[in-house]
């Protein structure tokens, strides 16, 4: 073997191995969106405060970063999902003996940012899941037939994207219509392909993939050939937003989906904690994030209270039998006895002969004078 080829063996590159806290922490999360998600956050702040994360200047970075981040107007779970991740960082430095319990404990003690914000995002209508669903049907490529079954998984089971990306073959089972779902945390769940629509998407797609052993839904070529290998999460959101936007819906995501899912559920009256097992959320109060039924209470309640006000300068239009200035002496009148029919149109009250013009008739006079 070559000296340098062997120098390049023995000297690892990888951030574990030159005892990155940064890393080891992110290495330790339990799920490939966890990871993404935090590493998401730790790029943000350091491109915020321009400085890199270093272990023994964690008590001021964490500071800074959330005088930063308030001061972008970021959401207080935003800022707080940022400490958490610092937090770890910081636990991690302890753990490889980079900074000291005492360090470790004063990142600890940072205190969180209290607040809260309106969910982000909405449920979808029917009529937009079937425009989306037609235009799938309309191509005839194997894109056509894995978008729409892309699309049955995120909305008719509520699966998160990267669920729908880590599905295999195997873990559905057309027999029993079940589909066995890795979550958040390792933690597996059932989910059930019941619905007839649901059924026959998921077969239409398998007609075109087989049942070859492998990912459920595999990225295809231009030209239409299928590569049996997996999607990544970033795929199946790009996938979806495509053909949402060929449709005319620009806000369409794999997470609104799943939001959709679990609204229509609650607001069917279903026991949220069946819907919060569906949806594989570890924690009820995730959950209820979905429910509408609040809202609609509250505003039912609030269009009990009633403002007595009409703008004077929005000009009025003609009523259909006077004009608006008939109908304000009307109203200024309330208790005047109303005309009848007779006294509104006098005309029509009238025979047919009187009817016609003044001249017709000096004319028939006339001719019983000759």
């Amino acid at each position: 073997m070559p000296a340098a080829a062997a120098l390049k063996l023995e000297t690892p590159t990888t951030p574990l191995a030159v005892r990155d806290p940064v890393e080891m922490y992110l290495a330790n999360l339990p799920s490939r969106s966890s990871r993404r998600t935090m590493r998401s956050k730790l790029a943000t702040v350091q491109r915020l405060l321009e400085k890199r994360i270093e272990a023994h200047d964690l008590i001021f970075f964490a500071l800074a970063a959330r005088a930063s981040l308030q001061d972008a107007g970021a959401a207080p779970k935003t800022i707080n999902v940022t400490l958490s991740a610092l937090k770890g960082v910081a636990r991690a430095a302890w753990l490889l003996e980079q900074i000291s319990a005492e360090q470790l404990e004063r990142v600890k003690d940072i205190r969180s940012v209290r607040g809260s914000r309106l969910p982000a995002g909405r449920a979808h209508y029917p009529s937009e899941l079937a425009a989306i669903l037609e235009d799938c049907d309309k191509d005839r490529s194997p894109a056509g037939a894995r978008d729409a079954a892309m699309l049955m998984l995120a909305y008719s089971l509520g699966l998160r994207r990267s669920e729908c990306a880590g599905l295999d073959v195997d873990d559905y089972s057309p027999a029993t219509g079940t589909i066995r779902v890795r979550g958040k945390g390792n933690k597996e769940r059932r989910a059930y392909v019941v619905d007839k629509g649901a059924i026959a998407a998921l077969a239409a797609w398998l007609r075109v993939r087989t049942f070859a052993p492998g990912p459920l839904l595999c990225p295809i070529t231009r030209h239409g050939r299928i590569i049996i290998r997996r999607l990544s999460d970033n795929s199946v959101y790009l996938a979806l937003r495509k053909r949402a936007r060929a449709v005319g819906i620009t806000d369409l995501t794999p997470h609104n989906l799943r939001r959709t899912f679990g609204t229509l559920l609650l607001d069917k009256n279903v026991d949220i904690k069946i819907v919060r097992d569906l949806l594989g959320h570890s924690s009820l109060n995730t959950t209820t994030l979905y429910d509408r039924r609040s809202e609609e209470a509250h505003r039912a309640a609030a269009s009990q209270i009633v403002l007595p006000y009409r703008d004077s300068q929005q000009p009025e239009l003609p009523f259909e039998n006077g004009t608006s200035e008939n109908k304000k002496v009307r109203a200024r009148n309330p208790g005047e006895k109303k005309d009848s029919a007779r006294d509104r149109h006098p005309v029509s009250s009238l025979g047919p002969s009187t009817l016609r013009p003044p001249v017709e008739k000096s004319q028939k006079e006339n001719r019983k004078h000759l």
